[in-house]
């Protein structure tokens, strides 16, 4: 019962990779491109995103340095098998950062 299960068959790795770009890269690009669409439009937005980042900057951070950390957790259980003891530290230690 107890250790860690072999499937059978061929199961894919390393989707939460994917996901994580596809959380990050909007966000990453939106801070990039932003700046020279408010350039071009000679004023900072009230309501664009980069006006609500810059009012929420920490949290923002927070969420990406925090749903890097849990992709890089995640591949890393994905390649090298982790032991559940320090994947839920980890992801304490990421939670109690967040908090």
């Amino acid at each position: 019962m107890g250790g860690r299960h072999i499937h059978q068959r061929s199961t894919p790795r390393l989707g939460g990779v994917a996901l994580c770009m596809a959380m990050v890269l909007p966000v990453v690009g939106a801070v990039w491109f932003e700046p020279s669409l408010e350039a071009a439009a000679g004023t900072l937005q009230p309501f664009g995103f980069r006006y609500h980042f810059q009012q929420q900057q920490l949290r923002a951070w927070g969420l990406l340095v925090g749903g890097l950390a849990m992709c890089v957790l995640g591949a890393a259980d994905d390649t090298r098998g982790l032991r559940a003891r320090h994947k839920l530290l980890v992801q304490l230690l990421v939670a109690g950062a967040a908090f």
